[in-house]
């Protein structure tokens, strides 16, 4: 599933933009992974333990852009990847 991208103004009057989760992500996402799960040891895996590959990241993101019921959601602030959510 995919939505038009929307445009949000954060509590700190920054311009977020909200976008499905495209193909192209992959890679990004990955880093993106490995850098937050580094950012606190309560997390359940450490950097080092994300092993996706390129591929299997590009496969999960295209069952959820050809999914009817789940979409993955990313956020940007400057261009820059700031979070996401798979619903």
């Amino acid at each position: 599933m995919t939505l038009e991208p929307i445009t949000i103004t954060d509590k700190l009057g920054r311009t977020v933009e909200l976008r499905s989760a495209r193909v192209e992500d992959a890679e990004d996402l990955i880093q993106y992974l490995k850098v937050t799960c580094g950012e606190t040891p309560y997390l359940i895996r450490e950097p080092d333990e994300v092993t996706l590959t390129l591929e299997a990241e590009k496969n999960f993101l295209k069952s959820k852009i050809e999914s009817e019921r789940e979409l993955m959601l990313l956020a940007f602030v400057d261009g820059k990847h700031v979070g996401n959510c798979a619903l």
